[in-house]
């Protein structure tokens, strides 16, 4: 009888153990997806790409330095497989401050911290003939030099140090009002040679115009030549002027060498 009652005791003990586990097992049982990639593989604001810094959860997007940040268009974004984000494809943001992103995946977010940063390109130093040195205003952004009356400006050369490149921006808008080459190549034409005049503007043009209208300055067009500077009709510089006779250069960072 004894042993009876041991073997049924047994058997309870093994059956309230079974069914603890089982209780246990349920009680941890979760309906949460937490599986998923929640990772930016690509974005680009306008035709800006980012550059994206997953330890730190931070996109970077260089533009120059004069862009209008604050109505740019999300123009690609691409995520993990079943991600999705808080900002939508074509979507316009401003951008002078720090946008968040968030991405989600089933249960899995992630925070992501959208920077767009203007390229800096400054000039830190400047000379004449590496002996007369210039006051650079980086807020007019002017360069002032004294000189000695006895040295012949004319021969002049300016250098600089900046950690950037100094190259000829050949952008059509930023050329001079005229534009020649003594070293054309064979089949090919100079700027504007081909352009409409008769159209404010047209994508076949190397130039904006100003139709049936006169170049009218602000100061001397003539400043000792035997005739005045004449155009007709008007073209607009590289500043969206049309009174700036000039030729034009940037200076472009790092990143574009």
């Amino acid at each position: 009888m004894k042993s009876i009652i041991k073997q049924l005791y047994t058997i309870l003990l093994v059956t309230v153990a079974c069914l603890t586990v089982a209780g246990c097992s349920d009680d941890f049982k979760s309906n949460l997806r937490l599986d998923g990639d929640v990772w930016v593989n690509s974005i680009k604001l306008d035709e800006y790409a980012g550059t994206i810094d997953y330890q730190n959860k931070t996109i970077v997007v260089g533009v120059p330095y004069d862009y209008d940040v604050t109505r740019m268009a999300v123009s690609e974004i691409n995520l993990s497989e079943g991600a999705t984000a808080s900002i939508a494809v074509g979507e316009t943001i401003d951008f002078s401050l720090p946008v968040s992103l968030t991405v989600k995946n089933g249960d899995v977010q992630m925070n992501y911290t959208i920077t767009v940063k203007r390229d800096e390109a400054k000039i830190l130093t400047f000379k004449l003939n590496d002996t007369y040195v210039g006051k650079v205003d980086q807020l007019s952004k002017t360069i002032s030099v004294v000189v000695p009356l006895t040295v012949d400006i004319t021969q002049l050369k300016g250098t600089h140090r900046t950690g950037l490149k100094v190259i000829i921006d050949f952008v059509p808008n930023h050329v001079a009002r005229q534009y020649h080459s003594d070293a054309q190549p064979d089949g090919t034409t100079e700027l504007g040679a081909n352009d409409d005049p008769n159209q404010s503007f047209s994508p076949y043009n190397n130039f904006y115009y100003i139709p049936q209208a006169e170049l009218r300055a602000q100061f001397d067009m003539k400043d000792g030549a035997a005739e005045p500077y004449r155009e007709f009709p008007a073209k607009a510089t590289g500043n969206n002027r049309f009174d700036a006779l000039w030729k034009r250069y940037r200076i472009l960072p790092e990143r574009f060498k």
